[in-house]
């Protein structure tokens, strides 16, 4: 029954106060296939917390019954490459100053994020403008936001940001195009490049050719004459062919579809609805201009240019003219020669003669036509044709 007493100290350490990563340790899949290489050193800080690293020893370990044991630690976590995607990871922090060794462990998850699935753009083309102070400058202004459903395939979770540069390897993320709503390109053709970023900031690049194509060269309106109808019934209205002016509207140029607007309002907009029939009767008396349009039917570039329509009040004619009279020279042929011109001054009345022509015909149809004139109307012999009718045009 012999007792011996002696003191034992018992000591307890704190484990280490740490905490585990708010978010998954994610990277950008650079190649599709999953696997990228992972710092993981850098999640360190916010695993001590803002405590002092130094009494601590910070391992990384794969398994998490491993970093309860503190065996296996990962050799490289400065330069990890996933096994799986995701993974997890187990942080073992050791206070170093502690006689036992007082850890604690908590899990980090790797993530390989996949990159925007998008779709390359064909070449955006426009018509040259006058943004830059011509039309003919090869500059225009883009509207580069109007691409940007088709590179995201609609993916409104994607968002796209516009570099001035052709290679997309050269992006300096500090130097975006600022308004890429009213971009004015600095060449033609030009290339520049989109820059795609999805939820998880994970960015992947595109190119998009901007093109300015020509508008059409119609003859301007200070070359082009009036064309000119004449009036039936001296109403100041008539009916004009349209489609007469086209080759003349045209300048020249092939690939163009020429349309005739009442306003430049409607030309500008070019409208089918709001296009003048071939045959078109004048609404305003005696003169009036409409827009002739000229469209490129491969780029659908246009200019339009004025053109007059003018009514001209037909000649005012003497209602009747004096017939001409000859004698037979007695050898009984009935052949004379006689002057047409003789009635020349009934005709003019009091018009200035300057201001017209006269001709004259053996036919009407010749004379409506203007065709087969007689060429010398001051001496013209009647072939024997007793009476014979002749036609004035005037």
């Amino acid at each position: 029954g012999c007792v011996l007493q002696t003191e034992l100290a018992l000591e307890v350490y704190d484990s280490p106060m740490i905490e585990a990563p708010a978010e998954a340790l994610s990277q950008c899949d650079d190649d599709g296939d999953g696997f990228s290489i992972f710092d993981l050193t850098q999640v360190e800080d916010e695993v001590l917390n803002g405590q002092d690293p130094t009494p601590f020893s910070v391992t990384y370990h794969q398994e998490e019954q491993e970093a309860e044991d503190g065996v296996n630690a990962i050799t490289n976590p400065g330069g990890y490459e996933n096994e799986t995607n995701p993974e997890s990871i187990w942080i073992r922090v050791t206070d170093t100053t502690t006689p036992t060794g007082c850890y604690n462990v908590v899990e980090l998850t790797l993530e390989v994020n996949p990159l925007p699935t998008i779709s390359q753009p064909a070449p955006l083309a426009v018509c040259d403008d006058l943004a830059s102070g011509s039309d003919i400058d090869e500059l225009s202004v883009f509207d580069l936001t109007t691409q940007e459903g088709f590179i995201t395939n609609n993916n409104s979770s994607y968002s796209v940001s516009w570099y001035a540069t052709d290679d997309p390897t050269q992006v300096d993320v500090s130097n975006a195009i600022a308004t890429p709503s009213a971009y004015t390109n600095t060449m033609n053709e030009q290339t520049i490049t989109a820059v795609v970023t999805d939820e998880n900031a994970c960015s992947i690049a595109t190119t998009l050719t901007l093109v300015v194509n020509p508008l059409p060269s119609p003859t301007p309106s200070s070359e082009l004459d009036p064309y000119i109808v004449c009036d039936d019934d001296n109403d100041g209205f008539a009916e004009f062919d349209l489609s007469t002016q086209d080759d003349l509207i045209a300048n020249g140029e092939a690939d163009v579809a020429i349309s005739y607007y009442a306003t430049a309002e409607d030309a500008e907009e070019g409208f089918a609805s709001d296009e003048l029939p071939t045959l078109y009767g004048n609404t305003t008396a005696f003169s009036q201009v409409i827009y002739a349009r000229s469209t490129n039917t491969v780029t659908g570039c246009y200019r339009y240019v004025e053109l007059t329509l003018e009514v001209r009040s037909l000649p005012s004619f003497a209602a009747e003219l004096e017939d001409l009279f000859s004698c037979d020279e007695a050898d009984g042929d009935t052949t004379a020669i006689f002057d047409l011109t003789e009635n020349e001054s009934t005709i003019y009345g009091d018009a200035d003669p300057s201001l017209y022509t006269l001709a004259y015909y053996t036919s009407e149809a010749d004379a409506l036509s203007s065709t087969n004139p007689i060429g010398v109307p001051t001496a013209y012999s009647n072939q024997g044709v007793s009476p014979l009718t002749v036609w004035v045009r005037y």
